[in-house]
């Protein structure tokens, strides 16, 4: 369905939409359907989500209340059966979000920013899982996430001219199982899924989380995936590490965990593989993953016993 049809259907269906502009936003790197609202003079944020997700966002709603940490309160949600969607309408957290920050800040500023967020991240904590369950359940995602990848790297390089860049997946898994032990050293707890410079508004300054419908119990370094694309290279990448170490340290109370560059460094190979899985139908995706993955990889020797220098 094209943006202009979800548009108007979704007015047709839903009342609140009635007299209310829409604007679509295409910031971040959410998949699902983003809008900013104007009706009556007040601003909102529309998130059109695939399936049935209205009890999701209220559990997760209610958790950030209940640890008391900033998130932009549900107005309205409804699952749409017709169209198999859940339209959720958030309160508008006016701000700007970490990244559009980067460029009006310094190196410790940046650093500072980040230590607001790692504060508020190590509240997350207080709501612990059941590590025989979740690890279980992990290793079940695992299986059919690194067969993909195998299976993604031999199809490409038989159908195309041009091969992939050379990555040793066995290597890489070798290396992602004995970094898994560090994440398994620790206790599953609430993360937000995804924290990265376009999920966090500073607003009053404050750290407000948005796109936190990903929320869940999981294992403390998986909410850092976004770490394996951003922090690397570009033109902001010394305030990117600033930022990503102020959150750190807020979130360790200045005591960073050795073990925790291990477990960073899992995370993002866990990211590799999650993005081939997510992306194993366009060539030019997979094409990319393994370029850029080739050039981290080169700077880090395959993360085994890597440190990262920016902490």
């Amino acid at each position: 369905m094209s943006d202009d049809s979800l548009e108007l259907v979704l007015r047709d269906e839903v009342g609140f939409l009635q007299d209310c502009k829409m604007q679509r936003d295409l910031r971040g790197h959410s998949r699902a359907a983003c809008y900013v609202l104007e009706k009556m003079g007040q601003q909102y944020f529309m998130k059109v989500y695939s399936g049935d997700r209205k009890e999701d966002l209220w559990r997760v709603e209610a958790t950030y209340t209940q640890l008391n940490v900033n998130t932009a309160k549900i107005i309205k949600t409804e699952y749409l059966e017709q169209l198999d969607k859940t339209f959720c309408i958030y309160e508008y957290i006016d701000g700007k979000t970490l990244n559009e920050l980067l460029g009006d800040c310094d190196i410790t500023e940046a650093e500072n920013l980040g230590y607001l967020v790692g504060k508020e991240t190590s509240k997350f904590v207080q709501l612990e899982g059941d590590a025989d369950k979740f690890q279980s359940e992990f290793e079940a995602e695992l299986k059919p996430l690194w067969a993909n990848a195998y299976r993604i790297k031999r199809e490409y390089n038989m159908s195309h001219e041009q091969k992939l860049p050379v990555i040793n997946l066995p290597r890489l898994e070798k290396s992602a199982q004995q970094l898994k032990e560090f994440i398994y050293a620790t206790k599953p707890t609430f993360v937000h899924s995804d924290i990265n410079l376009n999920n966090i508004i500073i607003h009053d300054g404050e750290p407000y989380f948005i796109d936190t419908d990903g929320g869940k119990i999981k294992f403390r370094a998986l909410d850092f995936r976004g770490n394996c694309w951003w922090g690397w290279s570009g033109s902001n990448v010394e305030k990117e590490r600033a930022i990503y170490r102020g959150i750190y340290r807020g979130m360790f109370n200045d005591a960073i965990p050795d073990s925790f560059h291990q477990e960073l460094a899992f995370t993002m190979i866990y990211e590799f593989i999650m993005r081939l899985w997510r992306y194993r139908d366009i060539d030019e995706q997979t094409h990319y993953s393994f370029l850029r993955w080739h050039e981290n990889l080169k700077r880090t020797n395959y993360f085994e016993k890597y440190k990262f220098p920016w902490f």
